[in-house]
């Protein structure tokens, strides 16, 4: 209203000057107040700032677990699994002594309740970074004095001490869907929050437990870190976030090539996101190109896009420079596939080796030599004569191999321990490269950890 009324008294002005004519000398001044446009609102800048990323990888499995710097860390049954019932402990897989042992040093202990550092309820999942075990389960014995049971609970291990600790309980309404980067400050991850219908980005402090949501989360998905910024693939068509996470990836996926996606790199802290590449080719038909998994190794993000050229179908491996946006195929895989987890803790430190699963059942997959190009199929499997008992009952394809030790060697299962308490544990062996694409060969044996004979 200010500014029409203030151009009113200048047009008024203007026609008093050129209709009328006033005495020699004279002057008109007219007063004007304009009021100043508001600038459109900035996203709100964080309160923390954000480390180097690094991906987590959990499992919640008695058969597999999670890679560490120099070991592979897993979980094994110490009560029978019934319906509500059951715990486990958390055992390390170590390379340099063969050996697997239980995380925790008290004398005697029975591993059998909350004293035990290494004890895990169940439904529980863990994963490693430098340095440190972390725990997620839905109730923690560590905390039934506290009266909280409800939500997620987050806790910790040090491996260099064994010592444990509680570090954040999450609100009850949450289902947390994974947290998947730490940058050693925080973990960040994706949860559903049920209260509002709504998915979430949340960060959760490590040192205070604070927890702290970050983004809304557009319909997509995490693709990896970069430095200090998220790689995510976005749809800019408009999903209802009501919908539950199932049903709002079915309505993705029946939308197919209607609408715009992108590459891009979201910083967390200062809510800036910035566009790396649009698929395919500005055209938007980002499900035409998308396979499955992605890994980002330094700046450069390796995915499975599908192969439409090939007479023979199949999928490609690519990778994408995260700074110019340049796209160079490295593989062309003649079946359809997809990326595995990770062989090395820290995904990217290191990195040689990339794992591509087959998504029929004809064999495990193919080792990728990201030095050479190479890429073999790895044959080594369940038949081999130096399986123990007679062969493996049954091995996901993505636990050929489970990690790897080096450059040349590979942790595999060998076989399954069936224990006197109802549950099962791989045995483990390493193997070298050349075995592993051949199918041939010897294993070098891990000793198994053996739990006290009361409880074993």
């Amino acid at each position: 209203m200010k500014r029409i009324l203030a151009w009113s008294i200048i047009l008024a002005a203007v026609l008093c000057l050129s209709g009328c004519k006033g005495a020699a000398g004279s002057t008109y001044e007219v007063e004007v107040t304009v009021e100043p446009v508001q600038p459109e609102p900035q996203p709100k800048k964080a309160e923390y700032t954000v480390g180097e990323l690094v991906p987590l990888e959990w499992n919640s499995s008695l058969l597999g677990g999670v890679c560490g710097d120099g070991a592979f860390y897993t979980l094994y049954a110490m009560i029978p699994q019934k319906e509500s019932e059951g715990s486990s402990v958390v055992l390390r897989v170590d390379y340099a002594s063969r050996t697997e042992s239980v995380l925790c040093d008290i004398p005697n202990c029975a591993h059998s309740d909350d004293s035990c550092p290494a004890y895990v309820p169940d439904s529980s999942a863990i994963a490693y970074s430098n340095g440190k075990v972390y725990i997620k389960s839905h109730y923690s014995p560590h905390l039934r004095a506290k009266g909280n049971q409800d939500g997620v609970q987050i806790e910790e291990i040090d491996i260099a001490t064994n010592k444990r600790r509680h570090v954040a309980a999450l609100p009850p309404s949450w289902e947390v869907h994974e947290f998947g980067y730490t940058d050693g400050a925080a973990l960040y991850g994706e949860i559903f929050d049920q209260d509002i219908d709504e998915l979430q980005n949340v960060r959760v402090d490590l040192a205070t437990g604070e927890w702290q949501i970050y983004q809304r989360i557009e319909i997509g998905w995490p693709m990896g870190c970069y430095k200090n910024q998220f790689v995510q693939m976005v749809q800019k068509q408009e999903i209802p976030l009501q919908l539950a996470p199932d049903a709002a990836m079915n309505a993705i996926y029946s939308l197919n090539n209607q609408t715009e996606g992108f590459i891009c790199l979201f910083d967390a802290a200062s809510q800036k996101r910035t566009v790396v590449r649009r698929f395919p080719e500005d055209t938007g038909e980002i499900h035409r190109a998308y396979s499955g998994g992605s890994f980002v190794l330094g700046d450069e993000l390796y995915w499975c896009s599908i192969n439409e050229t090939s007479p023979r179908g199949g999928c490609q491996l690519e990778k994408i420079n995260l700074i110019t946006g340049e796209t160079t195929l490295c593989a062309e895989i003649e079946e359809m596939k997809y990326l595995s987890k990770s062989l090395y803790p820290a995904f990217g430190q290191g990195q040689r080796y990339l794992k591509l699963i087959s998504m029929g059942n004809e064999y495990y997959g193919d080792l990728i030599d990201l030095k050479t190009g190479q890429v073999d199929k790895i044959r080594w499997d369940r038949s081999n004569p130096e399986s123990l008992s007679g062969g493996l009952q049954y091995v996901p394809q993505e636990d050929f191999p489970l990690a790897a030790v080096d450059d040349e060697h590979f942790l595999i299962p060998v076989g399954i321990h069936e224990t006197r308490r109802g549950g099962s544990e791989y045995i483990y062996g390493i193997i070298t490269k050349e075995s592993l694409i051949s199918g041939t060969g010897s294993v070098e044996y891990i000793k198994p950890w053996q739990p006290p004979e009361a409880l074993g």
